[in-house]
């Protein structure tokens, strides 16, 4: 029981956002209908993690979560309040979510009464969960 300690903090936490704006122009030929499409898109990407969460001296977590946002209602706003919002502000998720995938792992690894000395057990458990929008159905 000497060496138990409880840490608050992880020992590594990343968040990066990355927002994308993409113009493109399609064009069909004369025998597919001959069209042309102008397509712009904009999209902002999250990443959390945290790693390395040690609660314990014998047990670790580590959580990451990816989500992407279609921000097209957001496209012709030229005001850069919402995009830098859109960026920094964690809390905030402006747009509507199409794909959000999150996975965890939690380990642990039994200390006490000298066990790992002469039967070194890992315990493991990594769910992972991905949701994604179905784009053919407009509501």
């Amino acid at each position: 029981m000497r060496n138990f300690n409880i840490s608050l903090v992880p020992t590594k936490i990343e968040y990066t956002s990355k927002l994308m704006k993409i113009d493109g122009i399609k064009i069909r030929t004369d025998s597919n209908g001959g069209t042309e499409t102008y397509d712009q898109t904009l999209y902002l990407n999250r990443n959390y993690s945290i790693n390395k969460y040690q609660l314990f001296n014998d047990f670790t977590i580590d959580y990451t979560r990816i989500l992407k946002i279609d921000m097209n209602s957001f496209f012709d706003d030229q005001r850069s309040k919402i995009k830098t919002e859109a960026l920094f502000n964690v809390l905030k998720v402006p747009g509507q979510i199409n794909q959000s995938d999150e996975s965890f792992t939690f380990q642990y690894i039994p200390k006490y009464l000298n066990i790992d000395s002469w039967l070194s057990p890992k315990f493991t458990y990594n769910p992972k969960y991905k949701w994604k929008r179905n784009r053919s159905i407009n509501i």
